[in-house]
């Protein structure tokens, strides 16, 4: 019964790390453009340069002759967990790079038609935390970067009317570590000792798939566009190498009965799809208002079930129920080009969390966050710089309920700094 007691803990703890992690608001990253950035990481009804491949493909057919555009954001998260009972536990310093390259060309031929091809990452973020903290149980490191290649097509099909698409291969690689407490289920005295921690990771988990957006922009005043995108869901097939180290100690304390181990793991992770509307406003020549909305269907992710290649009866596979909730993101930004040379931007966004309590835990703390954002561009010839800040204040968390075990009870404490720059050149 103990060693069922074990192994259970062990297979609960692969399943919940690696789906709070994918699934939490954090992992998907609108920093997509630092324009738009600076603007509430909104543009829906804008999309003006190439970042349209995300926020709305109808978009490119704005572009004209062969655009190239290349930015990157660096997100800096900061989190502390304090663990009921403990110290506070914080995230170790890291900045996050989310990059993105496009280039689009109307060939020199085409009055309207736009192609494009991308190369961005709108998923991926990482977590450190200390190997021997309070919360090593629940989580030591995760991290996932997924990215995303494909063509890109936009059509101006009236004057007024423009409807655009892509097709992305995505590849997304993951890892995660954290320790098992054997020492506590095997005897109670020796409780979260860290000479009987085994230490669990996965290595070189990977998934590839295939997604889809669509987008169209209508022009029904001279001074207002509209538009609306949609993303489409996935499953995300996700399979790697698992690796179970446990010390001498405990398979000595076990009677020879628990041994460190290597197998493979799968499980598929359902991703939601997106609809966003937006609209663009220009009360005067040179500022542009915007304002956007994304439903996000995050309750597709009901359970996830997943399956070892040389489980046992100490190590049967999984099935754990899910339960996240579909959010409504709110975006509102503004640009201001003085002289036509320089532009002054700023936003404001409102992002609700997906995650109930019940299935919050320490490797991406989160909750609903409302972020502050400032942008600056200068343009000079063919070629255009963009810079922006962001910073995310996120409401604290008490979790006092879990479906998890151990349960990651205790508060909550983060917020995040973001930095992006952008840099397009027209030929």
């Amino acid at each position: 019964m103990k060693k069922l007691c074990i192994s259970a803990v062990f297979t609960v703890f692969l399943v919940v790390t690696v789906v709070s992690y994918v699934l939490a608001a954090g992992f998907q990253v609108p920093e997509q453009g630092a324009a738009s950035m600076g603007m509430g990481m909104g543009g829906i009804a804008k999309a003006d340069d190439l970042s349209a491949i995300y926020h709305n493909p109808a978009g490119l057919a704005q572009l004209k002759g062969t655009q190239i555009y290349l930015s990157s954001a660096g997100i800096s998260p900061q989190a502390t967990y304090t663990r009921k009972g403990y110290e506070g536990e914080d995230t170790k310093d890291d900045l996050i790079l989310v990059p993105l390259f496009a280039v689009s060309t109307d060939f020199g031929k085409f009055d309207n038609l736009v192609f494009a091809f991308a190369v961005n990452a709108p998923f991926g973020l990482r977590s450190d935390y200390d190997n021997l903290g309070a919360q090593r149980y629940m989580s030591t490191n995760i991290s996932l970067s997924s990215v995303h290649i494909g063509p890109y097509v936009a059509w101006q099909a009236m004057p007024k009317i423009a409807i655009g698409g892509g097709v992305q291969y995505v590849y997304s690689v993951a890892e995660v570590g954290q320790h098992i407490n054997y020492g506590g289920l095997l005897n109670p005295a020796l409780n979260e000792n860290p000479a009987y921690d085994g230490v669990f990771d996965v290595k070189d988990a990977s998934a590839k798939n295939v997604a889809a957006n669509v987008g169209i922009l209508v022009k029904p005043l001279d001074k207002l566009q509209i538009g609306l995108m949609w993303s489409s869901g996935k499953d995300l097939d996700i399979e790697g190498d698992v690796s179970l180290t446990i010390p001498a100690a405990v398979t000595q304390l076990s009677g020879g009965l628990m041994q460190s181990l290597k197998t493979t793991g799968e499980a598929t992770v359902s991703l939601p799809q997106v609809v966003g509307l937006g609209v663009a406003y220009k009360p005067i020549d040179n500022l542009t208002l915007i304002g956007d909305v994304n439903w996000i269907d995050w309750s597709v992710y009901k359970n996830l079930d997943f399956d070892f290649k040389d489980n046992t009866a100490y190590f049967p596979d999984a099935k754990n129920p899910r339960g996240y909730d579909d959010t409504v993101v709110f975006r509102l930004g503004a640009e201001y080009w003085l002289h036509d040379k320089y532009a002054f931007r700023a936003g404001y966004i409102y992002d609700p969390s997906p995650i109930p309590d019940k299935v919050h835990g320490p490797e991406l703390p989160t909750n609903d966050r409302q972020n502050i954002t400032l942008g600056f561009g200068y343009r000079w010839n063919k070629m255009t710089i963009d810079l922006a800040y962001a910073h995310l204040f996120i409401k604290d968390r008490t979790v006092t309920e879990s479906l998890r075990s151990p349960k990651p009870l205790g508060d909550y404490e983060c917020s995040a700094n973001v930095f992006g720059i952008g840099l397009t050149y027209k030929f």
